[in-house]
């Protein structure tokens, strides 16, 4: 988990940089739009070990009921954004990707067993 969380945090940055860079003219809000995802991302990857841990253990029921908590909310939170506050829809996707990104790590971190520094920083497996 270890590798796949240091991947997910090395070429966020990377890959989030390179698009705005190559197709950053498409659109005036599609730069900052990349950030937002980049950011959520980041969160998502943070979180991804704690999620894990319940598919590791066959309790399927964690993630899947985060995931549905986690859509919802962004889908609500899209519709004000764009419908409610006349937000670009550019803008309005990224920020509500963080919105799923944050309720989907709280409903996760509220029902894993480990702490957040232990799922990203795992501690060594006995030997022997």
């Amino acid at each position: 988990m270890i590798f796949g969380e240091g991947v997910t945090t090395m070429i966020t940055p990377i890959v989030t940089l390179s698009i705005i860079y190559f197709y950053g003219d498409l659109n005036p809000n599609f730069g900052f739009s990349c950030i937002l995802h980049g950011i959520a991302a980041l969160i998502e990857g943070a979180v991804e070990p704690m999620a894990v841990e319940f598919v590791l253990t066959f309790n399927y029921a964690v993630p899947a009921s985060a995931e549905t908590i986690a859509v919802f909310l962004k889908t609500v939170a899209l519709y004000i954004m764009c419908i409610k506050m006349e937000m670009d829809a550019l803008i309005a996707f990224g920020y509500s990707q963080i919105v799923f990104s944050v309720i989907f790590g709280l409903v996760i971190y509220r029902n894993s067993s480990q702490s957040l520094l232990n799922a990203i920083i795992p501690t060594p497996i006995a030997k022997g």
